[in-house]
């Protein structure tokens, strides 16, 4: 048992990269080493699978604009974290639009995220400057589950966009980036390829150098892992 769970966190990479991630799917936020890392679950179903890098969710439609609430943030995993302990994120880089082959361009949508309760909300940056977001966790050493909401502000166009995160923790090193595909009225066929081009490009094979890209399954809580940080590869970004 012990092995197997070494064997599926440190792999979890190459696990990831067979499948794009199911719609529903959230980010899991864990601990490890006083790093904070993030994983592929649902807060329902079989553990993480730590690291992934890659998440996608499909938008619903209202009037003018679309959103959802998915990928949410929950956890704690691995070493748990300190009372007191918050959670926040940064945007490093501009919104992307899937041209059909790459997500090289950058996206004239206005993309917003915003907390739960709207108190809270930033733009995504038409520009690769990192920029601060906000506060998702207040409290990470209890059990946490925070939805923000993405949004394609009016008027909403179809298409599949990309976004690149990282996460921050008081007395953390941040988390390496990671990506979330918006698919706004775009096929299922159309999403899986745009995933996997993030995932063969954007995200390195282990022991792979990173390409530098210019601009033109029963949850239990507080899982302990013996996933190792060291191996999770650096990031390439735009």
């Amino acid at each position: 048992m012990r092995e197997h769970c070494v064997t599926v966190c440190t792999m979890g990479l190459v696990i990831a990269a067979m499948a794009a991630p199911a719609l529903g799917d959230g980010v899991a936020v864990g601990n490890f080493a006083g790093r904070i890392v993030t994983g592929l679950g649902q807060e329902v179903g079989p553990p993480p699978e730590f690291p992934t890098r890659v998440f996608a969710t499909t938008l619903a439609v209202s009037g003018d604009v679309a959103f959802d609430d998915n990928p949410g943030y929950f956890g704690p995993f691995g070493d748990g974290f300190a009372p007191g302990t918050t959670i926040g994120f940064d945007l490093l880089a501009a919104g992307r639009v899937w041209n059909g082959t790459d997500f090289f361009t950058i996206s004239d949508q206005a993309i917003q995220i915003s907390s739960p309760d709207g108190g809270s909300s930033v733009l995504v940056p038409g520009d690769d400057a990192s920029t601060p977001g906000f506060e998702l966790i207040a409290d990470a050493s209890a059990d946490f589950d925070s939805h923000p909401f993405y949004t394609l502000l009016a008027p909403a166009q179809d298409g599949l966009y990309l976004i690149q995160m990282q996460l921050n923790g008081s007395g953390l090193v941040t988390s390496d980036p990671f990506w979330i595909v918006l698919n706004n009225a775009r096929s299922s066929a159309e999403l899986d390829e745009a995933v996997q081009w993030v995932r063969d490009t954007l995200v390195p094979a282990p022991g792979t150098p990173v390409l530098i890209l210019i601009g033109a399954p029963l949850m239990i809580r507080r899982r302990r892992s013996r996933f190792d940080p060291a191996r999770v590869p650096t990031r390439p970004r735009f």
